[in-house]
């Protein structure tokens, strides 16, 4: 009888141990199954989309409002050469109108994506550039030498158009470098000069006349000539582009011009 009893309990203490071993068992063979199973597929990036395809207008807001933004390895329908001669073309262009410039240069070009605070974005390519200018402010000063300046412009990549702009001054790092072919560029002109005879009511006039002549040049690249001809406003500091969003908020595009800078948008 004992003997019969010990039988008993040795296969209820098998029975047990069986019974705990079988889940791992089960998730065991589960996991061998579902590894034989598995298909590897090649992961491929996602080409980037645009949340919307903003006017020239939203474009131009976007400029001054964006919440944030980030540089991409490349554009989408521009590349860094294109973006660099689009930047330069601009720039010779504002010096037909207003002045004189050579040996503008590009020294670099980036892609930024600029998201709104809506969750809009826009590619701008941000180009840099050099080159040395004469322009009227100096001359009426009497410094009719050229000057070294640097510029940043912002290439629309939709729209293949400048939406912002900045000339200044180069710093003396800049003005003692080495331009493409070879040649050192000048000294940078000194930042005050004696006005002279020269009344600051003229120096205005002829900032205003600078400003004017740029904006309109701007309109008309970015296919603004056909809009009211009250577009273009004269303020206390300047003159400006007063445009609205396709949202129906109004804003401004200014101009300044002084000895040390131009600037748009």
């Amino acid at each position: 009888m004992k003997r019969k009893t010990a039988l008993w309990l040795i296969l209820t203490a098998l029975v047990v141990a069986i019974s705990a071993l079988l889940p791992e068992a089960a998730l065991a063979i589960q996991d061998a199954r579902l590894e034989s199973t598995v298909q590897s597929q090649r992961v491929e990036t996602v080409d980037l989309s645009l949340l919307a395809e903003l006017s020239v207008e939203d474009t131009l807001y976007m400029v001054q409002t964006y919440q944030s933004r980030v540089r991409l390895d490349t554009g989408r329908q521009m590349n860094e050469g294109q973006a660099g001669r689009i930047a330069i073309d601009t720039l010779e262009e504002v010096y037909d109108r207003i002045g004189y410039a050579t040996g503008f240069y590009v020294t670099d070009t980036s892609p930024w994506l600029y998201v709104g605070p809506g969750g809009e974005s826009v590619v701008l390519w941000e180009v840099a550039a050099s080159g040395r200018e004469e322009v009227p402010l100096w001359a009426m000063l009497g410094y009719e030498a050229l000057r070294q300046v640097d510029a940043t412009a912002l290439v629309d990549e939709r729209s293949g158009q400048v939406v912002s702009l900045r000339i200044r001054l180069a710093d003396g790092e800049t003005g003692e470098g080495v331009t493409p072919d070879g040649t050192v560029p000048p000294d940078p002109a000194p930042t005050a000069l004696p006005y002279g005879e020269v009344s600051v009511e003229e120096m205005q006039d002829i900032s205003n006349a600078v400003s004017y002549t740029m904006l309109w040049m701007f309109a008309d690249r970015l296919g603004l000539r056909d809009a009211p001809r009250d577009v273009i406003q004269d303020g206390e500091y300047g003159s400006y582009l007063a445009l609205t969003t396709d949202g129906g908020t109004p804003f401004t595009v200014a101009v300044s011009c002084d000895l040390n800078e131009l600037r748009f948008n």
